[in-house]
C-alpha cells in the first residue's frame, strides 16, 4: 500500500512567492536563487510506447506505437555538460531535449543509467562552459534545516520552492539503497531530477518522489523525497566514468535488526545488519549464512541494512573483512566483493526509436526520414492532410539537432517546391547539388508551427 502511496516526479517546482525568504535560516534567499537556479535545467523526453490493445489484429513485427512526451528537471554537475537527472524521466526515451536557465534548448544523450538508484546521467554539448552545481554533503544534515528546491513543476518552468528538512534516513522500498531525505518543500510531477539546495547553495539531494496520501489525484500534501547528494555524487562518477553504476556485491541480502530481533536472538547490541539470504553464486557464499549479523565492515560500524550495502558497495575487487555475531560469538570473515549482477546497460538502450517498417533515408545533417505511411501517420498523431517526409529519428550533436529538428516533425517544402515523398526530397537535393549549392533549405512542421531551416550539402550522399 505504502508504495502505492510514493509517486515519482519528474520534475521540479519552485513558487517564487517570497515563500523562500519566510522559511527560517535563508538570509537573502533571493540572491542565492538567482545564482543556483543558473544550474537548474527542463528536461523533455519523447518515447515509443504500445497502444492499448483495441481489437484489431496488430503484426508482431510491426505494433501499434504512440509517441509519449514526459517533462522533468536535471541540474548541471560539470562545466562540459554532463547532466544529472531521474532515470524515471527519460527512461526509454527516443528523444530528450535539455532547456537552459537562459531558454537555450539542447538535445541530450544518456551517458548512464543507474535502476536501483534511480539516477541518469545525460550530456550536452554547450557553446560554453556552463556554470555548475556544486555537491553538499547531506549526511551532515539535521532535521530542521532549511532547503530549496527548484525545478520545472507541472511543466509551466522554473519553479522554487523552499521548506526544512522533515526527515532522513527514509525507506520508500524502492531499493536497498533507499535513504531518502525528507522535506516539506513543495515537490510536485515535473521536479522529478531537479536539486534540493541548502541554505549555502550546495545541493544535496535530488528530488524524486511525494507522498500524496493514497489519493492519485493529488499532487503535494507536505511530504516530499530527495536522494541523498552522498549517494548521487557518488553514483554520478560511476556512470560517467562506466555508463552504468559498477559498485561492489557481496551476494548477501540483509534487513534491519529491529529490537524485536535483538530480543529474540538474545542480543545486548542493537547495531548490525542480520543476514537473511545468500546468493549461492556470490562472493559470500559458503562464508556468510542466514541468521549471521554484520556488525563492522573493514573495522567500520553497520548501523542497519543500508549502512551495510553503502559500505560494501565502494569495495568492488578489493579483500574485505566483515565482522559478523554467529551463535553468541564474533567472528571474521575476508571476501572479496564481486561487480553487482546485471547492472551493465543492453548497448542497444540508447535514446532510439524502434525500427520501423519501411524505406527511410538518411541525411548527412545528422537525420532519418521516411515516406508518411499510415502506421507513421498513427505513430506520431499526424494530421490526416499533412504531406511530405516524417523525420523518424534525430542524432544529438548533429546539425538537426542543433536546428530543433525533432522525430515526428514532417519536411513539407524542400528548396521552395511542396514535397510529398522520399522521390520529392532526393530529388530537390540533387537539383541544389547540380546547382553547385553549399547549402539546402527545407520547411519542417512541428506541433508548435512551421519554421525554415538549412542545412550543409558538402559530401552529400542521399
Amino acid at each position: 500500500m505504502w508504495r502505492r502511496m510514493i509517486f515519482a516526479l519528474g520534475v521540479v517546482a519552485l513558487t517564487s512567492s517570497g515563500a523562500a525568504s519566510a522559511e527560517p535560516g535563508i538570509p537573502n534567499a533571493a540572491d542565492l536563487v538567482q545564482k543556483v537556479m543558473q544550474s537548474v535545467v527542463n528536461i523533455k523526453s519523447k518515447a515509443m510506447k504500445p497502444k492499448a490493445a483495441d481489437g484489431a489484429t496488430q503484426s508482431a513485427s510491426s505494433p501499434a506505437l504512440s509517441t509519449k512526451e514526459s517533462f522533468g528537471s536535471g541540474f548541471i554537475i560539470d562545466t562540459q555538460g554532463y547532466i544529472l537527472t531521474n532515470l524515471h524521466v527519460v527512461e526509454d526515451a527516443c528523444e530528450i531535449e535539455v532547456t537552459l536557465a537562459d531558454g537555450s534548448p539542447y538535445k541530450a544523450e544518456i551517458i548512464g543509467l543507474a535502476p536501483k538508484t534511480d539516477l541518469a546521467l545525460l550530456h550536452i554539448r554547450p557553446q560554453k562552459p556552463l556554470l555548475a552545481a556544486h555537491f553538499g554533503e547531506s549526511d551532515k544534515l539535521k532535521i530542521g534545516d532549511p532547503v530549496i528546491a527548484i525545478g520545472n513543476a507541472f511543466g509551466l518552468g522554473m519553479t522554487v520552492t523552499s521548506g526544512i528538512v522533515s526527515g532522513l534516513n527514509r525507506n520508500l522500498n524502492f531499493s536497498m539503497f533507499d535513504a531518502y531525505i525528507q522535506t516539506d518543500a513543495a515537490i510536485n510531477h515535473g521536479n522529478s531530477g531537479g536539486p534540493l539546495f541548502d541554505a549555502n547553495g550546495d545541493v544535496i539531494g535530488v528530488n524524486t518522489a511525494f507522498y500524496n496520501g493514497g489519493n492519485a489525484r493529488s499532487g503535494f500534501i507536505g511530504i516530499g523525497y530527495a536522494i541523498p547528494s552522498k549517494l548521487a555524487e557518488y553514483v554520478a562518477v560511476l556512470l560517467k566514468t562506466y555508463g552504468y553504476p559498477r559498485v561492489g556485491w557481496t551476494g548477501a541480502i540483509v534487513q534491519n535488526l529491529t529490537p524485536e530481533l535483538a530480543s529474540a536472538l538474545d542480543l545486548a547490541r542493537m547495531h548490525g545488519a542480520i543476514v537473511s539470504e545468500v546468493d549461492k553464486n556470490s562472493p559470500a557464499s559458503g562464508l556468510l549464512r542466514a541468521g549471521d549479523i554484520v556488525m563492522k565492515v573493514d573495522a567500520n560500524d553497520v548501523d542497519d541494512a543500508h549502512d551495510f550495502y553503502f559500505r560494501t558497495a565502494p569495495l568492488l575487487g578489493r579483500p574485505t573483512v566483515l565482522e559478523i555475531w554467529r551463535e553468541g560469538a564474533e567472528h571474521h570473515v575476508s571476501l572479496t566483493p564481486a561487480e553487482w549482477p546485471g547492472e551493465a546497460p543492453n548497448p542497444s538502450a540508447r535514446t532510439a526509436w524502434p525500427k520501423l517498417n519501411g524505406p527511410g533515408m538518411k541525411m548527412d545533417f545528422g537525420a532519418e526520414v521516411s515516406d508518411i505511411t499510415n502506421e507513421l501517420r498513427q505513430q506520431f498523431d499526424l494530421p490526416p492532410d499533412i504531406q511530405g517526409v516524417v523525420v523518424t529519428s534525430v542524432k544529438p550533436d548533429s546539425e538537426a539537432a542543433d536546428a530543433g529538428v525533432s522525430m515526428g516533425d514532417v519536411i513539407v517544402n524542400a528548396q521552395l517546391k511542396p514535397i510529398a515523398s522520399l522521390a520529392d526530397l532526393k530529388a530537390a537535393i540533387h537539383r541544389a547539388i547540380d546547382e553547385k549549392r553549399s547549402v539546402s533549405t527545407c520547411l519542417v512542421r512541428s506541433k508548435t508551427g512551421f519554421r525554415w531551416i538549412v542545412w550543409s550539402l558538402v559530401d552529400f550522399a542521399p
